[in-house]
């Protein structure tokens, strides 16, 4: 919420004030950090899970969490603690196959930090999660709405060879898990490649690899665990604080442990990243980010945190000094009768 619409109101009762402002931003991120310090010290480890807990937060999840608020607020120093901390703990490490960094194969596994489970039912109550079936494939398998489709820019940013983009991007055509994939072939539904008026391509009809689930109907598409936070982030997220601390060695071991498990063993292709100049890494890194973990969530705030958003969105619509929040909603500005306030130049 904090990232989201910067300060919200600070409430830690059940029963708060009706009139609540807006505390500021350094407040809540003091709260958040000080709730997760507390979680990190009373929840378990992941190794220390029974069977029947598979799922439930740990104390790595904490650490890796207090990472990511710490290299959001540019605390670089208490970013690399903490995700030095998930590191050396030895509870996690990479997913031998980069799909299953988000397949079913890696559901609580040894890659997962933080995630949240499901059931193939198309039911809240029973257990399914609509996240993936609003992004699933559209027409045959009908798994979903064929939402939030990957872009032509990100097809075109990965490096020659490198396997993510097929782990990450479902072409018409395409059998996964023996399904062939045909889409929707109605240009009145969705066509299959859009052209503006210059007769460029921008836009291709194709889908989120990362929230497959084997299956060719809705209801199976409803049991993906979605990844909150996964190991390989919180390896790129110990890279950046590192750079950023001064560390350029150190930060290139956990950035080419990243560069390594995507080759899949071919080493023709996503060689091992050398440079130290801080300025230079620093970029790499943060292009990593964008391949590594692309649909999962992270582009909006890595380019709102590093300051880059109106220089890569701003042709796309971003305003700087307004779009790095969201707008409050009228409706709860109405509800409060005044006290929250809305964000600048809404």
């Amino acid at each position: 919420m904090v990232r989201a619409w910067g300060g919200v109101p600070d409430v830690t009762t059940i029963d708060p004030p009706l009139h609540l402002g807006r505390a500021s931003s350094a407040e809540i991120y003091s709260l958040i950090s000080s709730d997760l310090l507390y979680a990190e010290a009373h929840l378990t480890k992941r190794s220390e899970l029974n069977s029947s807990d598979q799922g439930r937060a740990t104390s790595g999840a904490a650490e890796a969490l207090l990472a990511k608020v710490y290299l959001f607020q540019k605390d670089f120093v208490n970013a690399e603690l903490y995700a030095l901390k998930v590191i050396q703990s030895n509870e996690y490490s990479l997913e031998h196959r980069f799909i299953d960094a988000n397949g079913v194969n890696g559901n609580n596994g040894v890659e997962s930090i933080f995630e949240v489970g499901a059931l193939g039912v198309e039911d809240y109550e029973g257990g399914g999660a609509q996240y993936a079936n609003t992004q699933g494939v559209r027409g045959t398998p009908n798994r979903g709405w064929g939402f939030n489709r990957p872009s032509i820019d990100l097809r075109k940013s990965f490096e020659p060879g490198d396997p993510r983009l097929k782990g990450t991007i479902i072409d018409l055509g395409d059998t996964i898990d023996g399904i062939y994939i045909k889409g929707d072939p109605d240009p009145a539904n969705d066509p299959v490649i859009t052209l503006n008026q210059n007769g460029d391509t921008v836009n291709i009809q194709c889908y989120n690899r990362k929230v497959w689930t084997p299956g060719n109907d809705t209801p199976t598409q409803w049991a993906h665990h979605r990844r909150l936070i996964r190991y390989a982030d919180v390896l790129l997220m110990a890279a950046e604080a590192l750079n950023e601390n001064g560390k350029p060695t150190a930060a290139l071991t956990y950035l080419n442990q990243v560069r390594n498990r995507a080759r899949g063993g071919n080493n023709s292709v996503l060689p091992d990243v050398i440079v130290t100049d801080q300025s230079l890494l620093r970029e790499k890194i943060l292009l990593e980010r964008r391949h590594e973990l692309a649909m999962e969530g992270e582009r909006f705030w890595d380019l709102v945190r590093t300051g880059k958003a109106a220089t890569v969105l701003g042709p796309l619509g971003f305003v700087p000094g307004k779009n790095e929040l969201l707008p409050i909603h009228q409706s709860e500005i109405d509800i409060s009768q005044g006290s929250l306030t809305q964000n600048p130049n809404y």
